[in-house]
């Protein structure tokens, strides 16, 4: 299926978008990926429909700028850019990095680096003739929007500067909400000490489970559903 004709009420007109070569582009984008990432997840309490095991770091990435954008606009969500726009831009400036944290602070800094000194950011629908940012007409939405990036990449410098995990479990509740943390910690504790019990507490400075937050998202196998549409 190629590009499609649909009504613009707005201009009285007609314009072009192409659903199913977005999706083609995204997965060919994600191919930049030597092997699937299972280093990292976002905890999104939504329906299952694929495990995090089977996802790329360029999904994963997606899912946790959702879930960002998400809590930051959490008073206004129609301020918040829309899921497409995220989609795009971090299939652009993905370079097949594969790990989830350090892939999620390079797609945050060549968003802020990708602003224009002057007029507004365009995104354009890689296989179609279509402004994805049409709304950043609104001034209002567009500042909030780099308002958000500089709020975002600021928490990530923070992240790495924490030094234990009570500072880490501050900024992580900032960027993905308390409950979803707390749920997180809950998770790691269990799987401690199971480990335990089985007699395996040597393999946790292996798996990332007695770190907890040493990288952005440690793994959190209740999270199986991609943003809000899955590609």
């Amino acid at each position: 299926m190629g590009a499609l004709l649909i009504p613009d009420c707005k201009n009285n007109n007609w314009r072009s978008t192409n659903p199913r070569g977005l999706i083609d582009w995204f997965k060919s984008a994600a191919l930049k990926q030597i092997r699937f990432a299972k280093d990292a997840a976002a905890a999104v309490p939504l329906p299952a429909a694929q495990n995090v095991d089977q996802k790329n770091t360029l999904q994963l990435t997606v899912q946790l700028l959702k879930r960002m954008r998400d809590v930051h606009f959490s008073g206004d969500l129609g301020l918040g850019p829309a899921s497409i726009i995220l989609t795009v831009l971090a299939g652009m400036y993905y370079e097949g990095e594969q790990s989830v944290s350090k892939n999620l602070k390079i797609t945050l800094l060549k968003f802020r680096e990708s602003i224009p000194t002057h007029g507004r950011l365009r995104v354009q629908h890689p296989r179609a003739d279509e402004d994805l940012s049409e709304k950043w007409n609104d001034q209002e939405k567009y500042s909030a929007f780099i308002k958000m990036l500089d709020f975002l990449i600021d928490k990530m410098y923070r992240l790495d500067e924490a030094n234990n995990m009570g500072d880490r479990s501050a900024v992580l509740k900032e960027l993905f909400d308390e409950k979803i943390v707390k749920t997180v910690y809950e998770e790691q504790a269990e799987d401690l000490e199971k480990m335990r019990e089985a007699g395996n507490i040597g393999m946790t400075k292996k798996n990332g489970i007695a770190s907890l937050a040493s990288t952005i998202m440690s793994p959190i196998r209740k999270n199986t559903f991609y943003g809000d549409k899955e590609i």
